[in-house]
């Protein structure tokens, strides 16, 4: 087995097999002509960049076209010259978002001294590959994760990071399924 075929370096078309997460909202605070804004006006090469992340996840398979009647504002955000990563701004959605359960996540600071009690040899490092697009959203959920684009409205089938509670369901997701089943089973 090669580790190719254990390790992926692309969103695959299949979320991984964990729970899907799900988002509880107080309409009262979602529902609001607020949350029904106008597009924020882009520059010509930010509309390109919104044009074509809006086509590679559509492929992908990690958003889909959406008739939600709210939503939030897609902003994008130069990583480094040329490259660009896809933000919303889900502050709104996530001052309306409750019912979130509490998942610790590691202390890295920790974590690296238990393991230089154990006095390790050898050290390894596994980086999920946009791990927010493997994970599942629940089907009641995606009209709630609407953004929009210039050439309309479009909902997340996956996680899409930057909500509220997404940090504690992805870190307890893979710690029960790695004490359940192999990691390489879940993301199969």
């Amino acid at each position: 087995m090669s580790r190719i075929d254990i390790f992926s370096t692309a969103v695959r078309p299949l979320p991984a097999k964990v729970q899907s997460i799900v988002i509880e909202i107080d309409r009262t605070k979602w529902e609001l002509p607020s949350n029904r804004l106008s597009q924020r006006h882009y520059s010509a090469e930010k509309q390109t960049v919104i044009r074509t992340q809006v086509d590679a996840l559509l492929t992908l398979g990690v958003i889909e076209e959406s008739r939600a009647t709210h939503w939030s504002q897609f902003h994008p955000v130069l990583k480094s010259p040329g490259k660009w990563r896809l933000t919303l701004d889900f502050v709104r959605l996530n001052a309306a978002t409750g019912g979130l359960e509490g998942w610790p996540i590691p202390n890295i600071q920790q974590t690296l001294s238990q393991l230089g009690t154990m006095k390790p040899t050898v050290f390894g490092l596994l980086d999920f590959t946009a791990d927010c697009h493997q994970t599942p959203l629940d089907n009641a959920s995606r009209h709630l994760t609407v953004f929009m684009a210039m050439r309309g409205l479009y909902q997340w089938t996956r996680i899409a990071m930057g909500l509220k509670g997404s940090g504690p369901y992805f870190q307890r997701s893979m710690s029960n399924t790695a004490n359940a089943l192999s990691m390489r089973e879940a993301f199969e």
